[in-house]
Parts: C-alpha cells; sequence; structure tokens
C-alpha cells in the first residue's frame, strides 16, 4: 500500500486529543455518609462500570473517527500492477486518440459518434491533476501532434477536431505514438484510443510488441450499422466519344440488414440531370446498374452520381469527370505507306490521321493519341519497342500489321514485352478462314443478320504464333488450319490486335474484307482514355499530364470547382508529360480543373475512399482473442453512461483507491459515537 499524499499522515497526532479530554472527563466522587450504605454502594460500583464501559467505547470511536480521516486524506492505494511493472506511474504524460474518421459520423445513444468521443476525451483528461501533459491525436496526423499540452490546451485541440477523409488504422495510431514518445524523449506512457474499432481499420494484429506501451481501448457504438453506398463505377467501353452513346456501370452495396426497393440513382453531367435509374437491392449484398448516357459537348466534362441515404452520407455521392477530345488521334507508323488504313481515318472527321514513316517518329505525342497502328513494319527498333511499351501501360491501344517480311527477333522482344504472342514462321499455304468471333466486343452488333454462306478472308501467307500461358488472347478470325488470322489481346487497360497476315492484297484479301473496317474502325472507338473516371482521397495518386513540361514559373494547380480552393500539388517533369503527386494533401471530395500557365487543361475527379463505409465493427470480444493470441498489452476501459470515467482513472493512475472506504469507516464510527451519546446513558446520567 502506498500514499499519494504521506506528508498528511503527521495529523494522526491528534489522536492525543480525544485521549487527553479522555483523562480530564473522569469524575471525582464525593463522600456522603449514611447510616447503611450496602446497597448505595453497590449501585454505585454497577453505575461506574457501565460508564467507563461507555467512555471507553467514546474513546475508541474517536481515535478511530480521527484515523480514518487522517488515512482517508492521505489517500492510500494499492499500486496497478501494470503500471508497476512499466514503469508508467513516473510519467506525468497522457496520449489520448480520437478516431474522426467518416465512420464516426454514425449515431450512437446519445447523438453524434464524434461528439461522444470527444466528451469522453474531455472527460479523460479532467480526472487528471494539472501537474499532468497531453498529447491529443485524430487522424490527421499533424505536426501539432508533437507538442505537448496544458489540460486546458488539450481541451481546446479536442474542441476543434472535425471529421476527416483519411483514416488511420489502429497500428499507424500506436506506431504515431512511439515516434511521439521518442520525441519527448520518454520511453513509457499511456494510450487511450476512443473508436468505434471500425473492422477495416482496426488491425490490432499488426501492432508491434515491443513498440507498444499500455493501451485503452473505449469503443463508443453506434446504434445503427446499416449502409447504402455507391461504391464504384466503370465504363463500358473506355472510350469517349462526341455525340455516341456510352454506358457508365455503376455498383451499389447494401451492407445492412434491410433491403432497398425504389431507390433512385441519379447522374449529373455539367450540373444537368443526363440519367435516371431506380433499383431494388436486398441485404448484405450489391447490384450493378447500367446508365446510358451521350456525351454531348467535347472537352472537360465533370460529372457526379448520388442517391440519398441517412445517417452516413459521404459515401452517397460519386465524381467522375470526362476530358473528350474533338478528334481522336490515330498515329500510321510505317515503312511503305498503303492506302488501307488512311482510308478508313481520313474519311472520318472524329479522327485526326497522323502518319510516320518508321525512320522518322515523333514519340512526343505518343501520349495524345488514341490508336497506334505499326502498319507493315519489318522490324521495331529498341526505341520504338520502349515507347510502345509505355504507351500500353497508359492505356493506349495498338494495331500490329505485319509486312510480308519480318525480323523475328525485334518483334518477339516487343511482343513479349506487352503480354502478346510473338511470330514464331511463316506458312505460305493458301489457306481460309472458317470462324469469325462474333461475340468479341469489337464485332459485336456490328452485323444484323448473320448469313452461314458468307465468304470469309483467305491467305497465302501467315505468320504462326506462339502460345503463351500469359497471354490474354481472344481469337477474332481463325484459319481452317487452326492458325489465327487476328486476335484481340488485353494488357491491363489497353487493347492489342494482332494481325499475322500482310494487308497488301497479293498475300491476302483481308484488307478487302466487310470484316477488316468494323475490326480497325472499333479498336481506334475504343481509343485512349488516359484519364482515370476518379482518384480515391488518402491514396497516394501519381497522375501523369501529358504534354505539359513545366518550364520557368509556371507550375500545375488544382482548384475546386464547388469551393474555388486551389491546391497545388508535388509535381514533375518525366520527358513529354508532368507527373503530380497528390501525397494525402485532398481532403474534399469533388471535381478539381488541372490549371496551367492560367489555363484549364483537363479536370480530374477525387473520392471519399470507401473503406469507411462498411460499418461493422469488432467487438470487445473478438479484440479480446486478437489481442491474447498476438500477446498485446490492450485493456478495455467499459463506456458507460451512467458511470464517471474518473473512477476508471483513478484505478489505472493508483491501483485499487481505499480513500472511500476509509471515509465510510470514518463516518460510521462517529454515528457510532453519536448513538452512545445520546442513547446510552448510565443511572446517574
Amino acid at each position: 500500500m502506498e500514499f499519494l499524499y504521506p506528508s498528511i499522515l503527521w495529523a494522526l497526532s491528534l489522536i492525543l486529543l480525544p485521549i487527553i479530554i479522555h483523562l480530564f472527563n473522569l469524575r471525582r466522587y464525593k463522600v456522603v455518609y449514611f447510616s447503611n450504605i450496602k446497597f448505595i454502594e453497590d449501585v454505585k460500583n454497577k453505575t461506574k462500570k457501565r460508564s467507563q464501559i461507555k467512555n471507553l467505547l467514546i474513546l475508541l470511536s474517536r481515535i478511530l473517527s480521527i484515523l480514518f480521516i487522517v488515512f482517508a486524506f492521505s489517500q492510500p492505494y494499492i499500486p496497478n500492477k501494470t503500471n508497476v511493472a512499466n514503469n508508467l506511474s513516473k510519467s506525468n504524460l497522457v496520449s489520448i486518440y480520437i478516431d474522426n474518421s467518416f465512420s464516426m459520423s454514425a449515431k450512437g445513444i446519445n447523438g453524434n459518434l464524434l461528439n461522444q468521443s470527444k466528451n469522453k476525451a474531455i472527460d479523460i483528461i479532467k480526472a487528471y491533476n494539472d501537474n499532468y501533459r497531453f498529447i491529443i491525436l485524430n487522424n490527421n496526423f499533424s505536426y501539432s501532434d508533437f507538442i505537448s499540452k496544458s489540460k486546458n490546451e488539450a481541451i481546446n485541440a479536442i474542441d476543434n477536431i472535425e471529421l476527416i477523409s483519411t483514416p488511420h488504422s489502429i497500428s499507424e495510431v500506436v506506431k504515431r505514438h512511439v515516434e511521439l514518445l521518442k520525441n519527448q524523449q520518454l520511453e513509457t506512457s499511456k494510450l487511450y484510443c476512443i473508436s468505434d474499432f471500425q473492422k477495416t481499420t482496426t488491425d490490432i494484429e499488426n501492432i508491434k510488441n515491443n513498440d507498444l506501451q499500455q493501451i485503452y481501448f473505449i469503443q463508443i457504438k453506434s446504434e445503427n450499422k446499416n449502409n447504402l453506398f455507391i461504391d464504384s463505377c466503370w465504363l463500358e467501353y473506355p472510350s469517349l466519344n462526341l455525340n455516341r452513346q456510352n454506358t457508365l456501370n455503376v455498383r451499389i452495396k447494401n451492407l445492412s440488414d434491410l433491403p432497398f426497393e425504389n431507390i433512385p440513382l441519379k447522374l449529373f453531367i455539367n450540373n444537368r440531370q443526363e440519367a435516371l435509374s431506380s433499383f431494388n437491392i436486398n441485404q448484405s449484398t450489391f447490384t450493378d446498374i447500367k446508365l446510358p448516357f451521350t456525351i454531348k459537348k467535347t472537352g472537360i466534362n465533370d460529372a457526379k452520381l448520388t442517391i440519398a441515404d441517412y445517417p452516413i452520407t459521404f459515401d452517397d455521392d460519386m465524381f467522375i469527370s470526362f476530358n473528350v477530345m474533338a478528334k481522336t488521334n490515330i498515329i500510321n507508323i510505317f515503312s511503305k505507306d498503303n492506302v488501307f488504313i488512311n482510308k478508313i481515318f481520313e474519311a472520318d472527321s472524329s479522327f485526326n490521321l497522323i502518319k510516320f514513316n518508321e525512320k522518322n517518329i515523333d514519340y512526343s505525342i505518343f501520349g495524345n493519341a488514341g490508336t497506334i497502328v505499326l502498319n507493315s513494319l519489318y522490324s521495331i527498333s529498341s526505341g520504338l519497342n520502349q515507347e510502345l511499351v509505355k504507351y500500353t501501360e497508359k492505356g493506349g491501344n495498338i494495331i500490329i500489321i505485319p509486312a510480308s517480311e519480318i525480323d523475328y527477333t525485334s518483334y518477339k522482344s516487343f511482343l513479349s514485352a506487352i503480354n502478346v504472342d510473338f511470330f514464331i514462321s511463316s506458312d505460305t499455304s493458301k489457306l481460309k478462314s472458317n470462324y469469325i468471333n462474333y461475340d468479341n466486343y469489337l464485332l459485336k452488333d456490328v452485323f444484323e443478320n448473320i448469313k452461314k454462306e458468307i465468304s470469309l478472308p483467305n491467305t497465302k501467307l501467315h505468320y504462326k504464333l506462339s502460345v503463351s500461358n500469359y497471354s490474354q488472347a481472344d481469337n477474332l478470325i481463325k484459319l481452317i488450319n487452326n492458325d489465327i488470322l487476328v486476335s484481340s489481346y488485353k494488357n491491363k487497360t489497353s487493347n492489342i490486335i494482332l494481325f499475322t497476315t500482310p494487308i497488301e492484297t497479293k498475300y491476302s484479301d483481308i484488307a478487302i474484307h466487310p470484316l477488316f473496317l468494323p475490326i480497325i474502325y472499333n479498336t481506334a472507338l475504343f481509343g485512349l482514355n488516359n484519364n482515370a473516371l476518379y482518384y480515391n482521397i488518402g491514396v497516394e495518386n501519381a497522375i501523369e499530364l501529358n504534354n505539359i513540361n513545366l518550364t520557368g514559373d509556371n507550375i500545375v494547380s488544382l482548384i475546386n470547382i464547388k469551393d474555388k480552393k486551389e491546391f497545388i500539388p508535388e509535381q514533375r517533369n518525366n520527358e513529354f508529360q508532368t507527373i503530380i503527386y497528390t501525397n494525402n494533401e485532398i481532403n474534399d471530395a469533388g471535381n478539381y480543373n488541372v490549371v496551367y500557365n492560367k489555363n484549364t487543361v483537363k479536370s480530374l475527379s477525387f473520392n471519399y475512399n470507401r473503406n469507411e463505409s462498411d460499418l461493422r465493427a469488432f467487438t470487445e470480444e473478438e479484440i479480446d482473442l486478437i489481442k491474447n493470441k498476438n500477446d498485446l498489452n490492450i485493456t478495455w476501459i467499459k463506456n458507460n453512461e451512467y458511470n464517471s470515467i474518473k473512477q476508471d482513472i483513478e484505478f489505472i493512475e493508483k491501483g485499487f483507491v481505499l480513500w472511500r472506504i476509509l471515509l465510510v469507516f470514518a463516518a460510521f464510527f462517529i454515528l457510532f459515537e453519536i448513538i452512545l451519546i445520546r442513547f446510552l446513558r448510565t443511572d446517574g446520567e
């Protein structure tokens, strides 16, 4: 047992007062003579004995009252074993983490979870005396975290905490806490974590035991864990063209125990509603909804998907943006120019055909090309190989048409690099086609009626292909001997069309066949859309801006279209483009204009991370199982609205506190003394 205020024990000397009073209070008896005092002496002796017992009991009760009162004010306690083991009792620094992620916007018994957490943190601070300093943590992870605060400063800091879009896992919070302790040159401190302990962020199994100080969990529970939200969206066709219909696929998730019916989903483009659909969804599942729409203007198109759900609303909107070119650039790289490719694109105003001889290529415009055609090249140079690989990594499409004679080595190097089967030998047999894949996206819905007797392409020269397990081939046309004539490949977001025959008429009639036009044309329609529909906040995004070279004092900035807030991201030049890095510095969802040299060059959209949309939280029992398995030093503090947290803090700081019990005993003996004086009377009184 130890005493919080041992200096008060000197007051035990006050025990002498009731002893002195008792000694001076002894009565002197006066002698009275009687003729016969036998009976009077018997009464006298009995009364004297009762009086002595009463006085002794009063003396004892007074002594014990003073004793218990003095002990109570010295505040004895039995030390907390955890504090003794971790040497925590010597630290006057307390850390408090308040989870201010979006999941804390849910409603609890006493209202908003974040407000409940802030009130609980303030209760913790008030439970400590003024000698303590406090570190206040939240998901913002700002430099002010490293500054310890007084009680009033800590309370003010807590009052200023608001919801933030970038949550951190519990292991990251503990790691941050350890960094702060090193900054304060301390080895030990207590960490109070106040959170809903959402399953998506509570990764206590990743907490390093050697990094762990004593951690106390206080769970703030939500009444309703139901949430309906927009999870993601993607285009049916990757290319966006003016006045051509496309379809936006929208995934809706229902993480609740209830089904929903007739929920409207709206698509706004440039602040105008362009599509509307309603949906039904069962509990604990998802559904995909198709929204057909048409782009009606070139350039920047800002859009937003929206549903209505309460009380969690941050994930009810999804911002997206389209950057639609007036014309799609098609690059035709050739050794000997031919008319077949030129006729397709020169006759259509939707395309801008750019032609390069293989010996004179401007690689700087690859970034703005929708499709690149390798037209009858003998070989693929190393420089062209490298640039084409970069181009496919950004989602660019490539059409490969071999020459009548080729360099197998250079083609193998290039085709292997983009995960496409390569040429291994030539076959000069005269062969007919016998298979057309009309389900391929390039030929689907091209022909209204497919006749069985339709003539198919013929070839007098084709190249046999290797068979690779890693390539994702979808064969469009096959020859009668089961060799491939035309095949399509998917390389991440890039589409590659590989012909195995030259298109000169003396080797094949593919170029004059009705299938040639839709294959080439539709590939171009699915041209490069190198701007993602949206990016997630809280992720370190690296965004490429083609044909922007930073010069002088000119920099790229992002401006929120709604509130006009400007943000200057980290940016670097990279050959013919600029790369910007968001570095978790964007906090508000919305559409942003990319401004360079006072001109808006494109639009980017940012949305809140959907990890916070899953409101399911760990129970105390589940966390206990994980912490016991990993031997972690975590203690629960029960969040009871009827009990003050002060008692829990006293136990954490001091262990088992005895002063309340001592006051009860002191009150008992004071009451006992009163009863003795008032109700226990001797015959002489």
